[in-house]
């Protein structure tokens, strides 16, 4: 996870001698979870991702359980979650109920408090919800890549090198 604030993912990534996204991500298509209890934020997201042909988006949830379940159903690689929406289940760890799933935590402010939770609960990537337009798309496919590649992975709570 990109500690740094003042850090794009791309940047990150770089740091952490992790390849950007290249040609071979470009023909890829990565299965998407939307998770986020605000109608409006889910729709943007949604809107955004439609036009990007290497993400296809598989479902919606507006709470845990019921991203539990679709996780369940649709096998998303990544699920994008509003992080905050873990704080009102108790900032529970979710990599053992979301399966091979990577989580991509965003949320408004990316201040120290929101890092120690995004890693307390597994989230491997935490992006301001100011900058998805820029951030979103290079970082489900990076994550899509680790998960496809493990040896390219760097572990959760990973600080990037300097």
């Amino acid at each position: 996870m990109c500690r740094r604030t003042d850090m794009s993912p791309a940047k990150c990534y770089k740091d952490r001698n992790l390849a950007e996204p290249g040609p071979a991500e470009a023909q890829m298509t990565v299965k998407v979870l939307i998770v986020d209890d605000s109608d409006i934020m889910r729709k943007a997201i949604r809107v955004f991702l439609k036009n990007q042909p290497e993400v296809r988006l598989v479902g919606e949830a507006s709470d845990l359980p019921e991203a539990i379940r679709k996780t369940a159903e649709l096998h998303p690689d990544v699920i994008v979650l509003d992080l905050h929406l873990t704080e009102k289940n108790g900032a529970i760890e979710l990599t053992a109920l979301l399966g091979a799933a990577r989580v991509l935590a965003i949320t408004f402010g990316t201040d120290e408090v929101s890092t120690v939770l995004a890693e307390h609960i597994g989230a491997e990537t935490l992006i301001d919800k100011m900058d998805l337009t820029a951030e979103l798309v290079p970082a489900i496919l990076q994550l899509a890549l680790q998960k496809r590649s493990p040896s390219s992975a760097f572990p959760v709570g990973g600080s990037p090198a300097g």
